[in-house]
């Protein structure tokens, strides 16, 4: 990978997604899970802005590697004090992120994104956008290229957030035997915009994607999905694998090889609410592709894509704690809003 290309996507995200200025505090934090060259395409970049840039390097402790990204919540069952999480990350990282105007954290450590910490700074107007599991691909495939790149998705990102913020029901259909009804504006839709043009924001790229939480109990049915789940092993399935749904909850489990998996690994985390189904999203990124090995932040985010989720969603601003977070993917599922609007028809995009 050439060290320009690098260069030139992080030039775009400090400048057009983290909005750095000159003058300011910027901090690149480094867990050593991905490359320095990586690392320094970020200072590079905050530096041309004429900020001062410092590099925080260390060690996380309990690493997730990638094929285990769902368990990444696994903390939110503990419900961590803030004296047990700074007990827990280095003093130096946290004292750093403490005293500056902008974060770049190019790294894996989801679970200190999520902390308490991170919340606290952030109420005091810190901006940071995060690049969880990105290879250096990853981040010359699917990051903006350019100001009008940026626009573009957060705009279309708002623009589908508007239409969920308005609705009260959605029902996600496919030719493969989805039929799902949930009820939804009990929780805030969360946009990815992959923008902090504002402080006490952050945003994890690549962008594009629109959260729901479902109503507590309302989500009824019956979901195939038949090509992605994030359990453990994150890979494209073999075979589908049916869940019929009750007042929110996965009350049978369906299939062969992949869903006698699937039960033995929820069984194997012993929580109850792992069998919570949460998390219904829509991607709208046109860079981002149907990977079947990568991180399911880029799988969720593909253009038309319609996920779902089983397990803990507070880390999404939901109620359900667990030591898990599972995604999952459709093969061109529909969604509808208010049974009279269609947002995305058979994979594809349409509102």
């Amino acid at each position: 990978m050439h060290r320009s290309e690098l260069f030139s996507k992080a030039q775009v995200v400090v400048v057009h997604c983290l909005g750095v200025k000159q003058g300011e505090n910027v901090l690149v934090v480094d867990d050593q899970s991905l490359t320095p060259d990586t690392i320094d395409a970020f200072r590079s970049a905050a530096e041309a802005q004429g900020a001062a840039v410092a590099v925080l390097s260390y060690r996380n402790p309990r690493f997730i590697p990638l094929k285990e990204y769902c368990l990444m919540t696994r903390r939110s069952v503990l419900s961590a004090s803030l004296e047990e999480e700074e007990a827990t990350f280095p003093r130096t990282l946290v004292g750093a992120v403490s005293n500056s105007d902008a974060i770049v954290m190019v790294s894996s450590d989801l679970e200190f994104l999520y902390s308490k910490i991170v919340k606290g700074i952030l109420s005091r107007g810190v901006r940071i956008i995060a690049l969880s599991y990105l290879t250096e691909e990853g981040i010359v495939r699917m990051l903006p290229s350019n100001r009008e790149e940026v626009q573009t998705l957060r705009e279309t990102t708002e623009r589908i957030t508007r239409i969920f913020e308005k609705s009260r029901t959605a029902q996600v259909t496919s030719d493969a035997g989805t039929n799902l009804t949930v009820k939804i504006g009990q929780y805030p839709v969360l946009p990815h915009l992959g923008v902090t043009d504002k402080g006490g924001k952050w945003q994890l790229l690549p962008a594009g994607q629109i959260t729901n939480i479902p109503n507590d109990h309302s989500a009824e049915g019956t979901v195939v999905i038949d090509r992605t789940i994030a359990a453990n092993d994150y890979k494209e399935i073999s075979e589908p694998v049916k869940f019929t749904v009750r007042n929110g909850d996965v009350v049978s489990i369906e299939g062969g090889v992949e869903a006698e998996k699937l039960r033995r690994f929820l069984e194997s985390l012993n929580h109850k609410n792992m069998y919570h189904l949460t998390e219904l999203a829509v991607g709208v990124n046109p860079k981002c592709k149907f990977s079947g090995i990568g991180a399911p932040a880029e799988d969720t985010h593909v253009l038309g894509c319609v996920s779902l989720a089983l397990g803990c969603d507070v880390h999404l601003g939901g109620s359900h704690a667990g030591p898990a977070h599972i995604d999952m993917t459709m093969r061109y599922p529909s969604i509808t809003v208010d049974g009279k609007q269609l947002i995305v028809e058979k994979g594809r995009l349409v509102a």
